[in-house]
């Protein structure tokens, strides 16, 4: 009889150790939708600078998941965080067009050329569809920054406008941030 309860034992340790609740077996759920666009503006540097080097913008999006119904037998509940829910936003969003509150180009009243998500990639290069992955990670966002000093040194707000097929699906304005020529 003890024989059979240390095999029995052995095999449930066993089997225990196999599972991994917060390793990769269940997939992050897929978003269905997004909504509630922020932009905000700050000093990278916690510092009162205002050379373009230490501004950056960064974008928050609250993203829609489905309701799955779960049989009453099913344990949904998890021991620990979880994955990553990474997401691209260009799958809910077609372009993004900003301006800025003065003027902060003489020549251009749309800056999405000014404003770069990654070193070398603008937001004109994802509206044309050259470079439309701008990753988004559940609870947090990528930071965005500008790639050409204003003409004149002046307080800035930025409005940015999000679309998906032609249709303006969110707006979101940033606060007014001084930045120097």
């Amino acid at each position: 009889m003890r024989i059979i309860a240390y095999v029995l034992l052995g095999f449930g340790l066993f089997g225990l150790s196999l599972c991994n609740p917060c390793g990769d077996i269940t997939p992050a759920p897929t978003p269905t939708g997004a909504e509630n666009f922020r932009m905000s503006i700050f000093d990278l540097y916690n510092t009162p600078s205002s050379n373009i080097d230490s501004v950056r913008m960064v974008l928050y999006v609250d993203f829609l998941y489905a309701k799955h119904n779960l049989p009453l037998a099913s344990n949904s509940a998890y021991a620990c965080e979880p994955a990553d829910i990474k997401s691209q936003l260009e799958w809910f969003v077609d372009s993004i067009h900003v301006f800025s509150e003065p003027s902060y180009s003489a020549n251009q009243s749309e800056l999405s050329s000014h404003i770069n998500f990654s070193f070398d990639n603008s937001l004109a290069d994802f509206n044309m569809g050259i470079k439309r992955d701008i990753p988004m990670s559940w609870g947090s966002s990528n930071y965005w920054f500008l790639n050409q000093k204003p003409e004149n040194s002046d307080s800035f707000s930025f409005k940015f406008y999000f679309y998906k097929n032609g249709q303006i699906l969110d707006s979101s304005a940033t606060q007014p941030f001084f930045i120097a020529n």
